[in-house]
């Protein structure tokens, strides 16, 4: 399920479901306006194409993607430089203003000793005739009284104006951007990701004196190992640095001292459900010799427990069967597992 939202007005842009996008679910402000690559799924990419970008379209927008019981996400942020609906009625306003001053002035001054003619014709709904009469103002004709009106009354909403009109032509002469936080992100994530490695090389060289110290924290640090394995990812495959500290690991836990502990069994088990058909893919051999160790632990070793024998079996069925189990084995299992 992957869905695409508009989280500063809470509004949701695209949601795919099913293997299929629900276009009925999209705001109606966005339906017909977006388009989702599905044949980029399989790579991991989830992108949005959203056309015909208006201002409004301006804001942060956020990825969900969710699969089984994983989960992740990203966020957008589309910022829209040019003409906007206030820019262009605060101009017509101004215009407005501009001339609707100096049509007074012309009316007032051009002849003081028809006032009441004047008065009438102000109120009169043909006033919009010789709106532009005021063209004809020439300087030669302000008296210093006259330009004082002039000015209080027009120039300075006129400069308003030419100041307004100048900052709307530069922005408009910028193109329409999207900035993407995604950026910022990943060079954060780029130090916290090599922090991260470096950390887990230092747990990882002292991991005997871990599991001496605490089978808790060495299982632990095997689940966290094997995490991050699976959840870091280089062009959507798992990074080779990891596969051999993986196997250390687990090799670690199929050994006869190791297969004595339930613990440490079933931390073995759980991982191999998880990233074993990975870890094959990456190396076959290593897999191999790893399952070498298991049956030998499961036939030969005596002081198993009857859990950990029946974990071991789990395992081996489970590979044996293509990293799955039929829903016989499922039930078998877990039933046993239950009880």
């Amino acid at each position: 399920e992957v869905s695409w939202k508009k989280t500063d007005e809470d509004m949701l842009v695209l949601l795919y479901q099913n293997n299929e996008t629900q276009s009925d679910s999209s705001d109606e402000r966005y339906r017909d306006r977006v388009e989702f690559f599905t044949d980029e799924n399989p790579k991991g990419n989830f992108s949005l194409r959203l056309r015909s970008v208006r201002v409004e379209d301006k804001g942060v927008y956020m990825c969900q993607v969710f699969a089984g019981g994983l989960s992740a996400n990203a966020t957008v942020v589309l910022k829209i430089l040019g003409f906007s609906v206030s820019h262009i009625m605060v101009l017509i306003l101004c215009i407005t203003a501009s001339g609707s001053a100096l049509l007074l002035y012309w009316l007032v001054y051009s002849n003081p000793e028809d006032e009441d003619k004047i008065l009438k014709f102000i109120t009169s709904s043909h006033a919009d005739r010789y709106y532009p009469a005021f063209t004809v103002l020439t300087y030669s004709d302000l008296r210093y009284k006259h330009f004082l009106f002039l000015f209080g009354s027009a120039g300075l909403v006129l400069v308003n104006s030419a100041a307004l009109m100048t900052e709307v032509i530069m922005k408009a002469g910028k193109p329409i951007s999207i900035e993407s936080q995604a950026e910022a992100k990943q060079t954060n994530g780029s130090v916290f990701r090599r922090n991260l490695l470096n950390r887990l090389q230092q747990e990882f060289k002292a991991r005997e004196e871990t599991r001496k110290r605490s089978t808790e924290e060495w299982v632990c640090l095997v689940c966290f190992i094997c995490n991050i394995f699976d959840y870091l990812k280089v062009n959507n495959m798992p990074m080779m640095a990891l596969v051999h500290p993986v196997y250390d690991c687990l090799f670690r836990l199929a050994q006869s001292d190791a297969l004595k502990n339930e613990e440490e069994v079933d931390c073995l088990v759980l991982q191999l459900h998880r990233i074993g058909d990975q870890l094959e893919k990456m190396n076959m051999q290593l897999m191999d010799e790893l399952f070498n160790l298991l049956r030998d632990g499961f036939l030969l070793q005596e002081d198993l427990s009857s859990m950990g024998r029946l974990l071991l079996l789990e395992i081996l069925e489970f590979r044996a069967g293509g990293w799955t189990l039929s829903d016989t084995a499922q039930k078998y299992y877990y039933s046993e597992v239950t009880d």
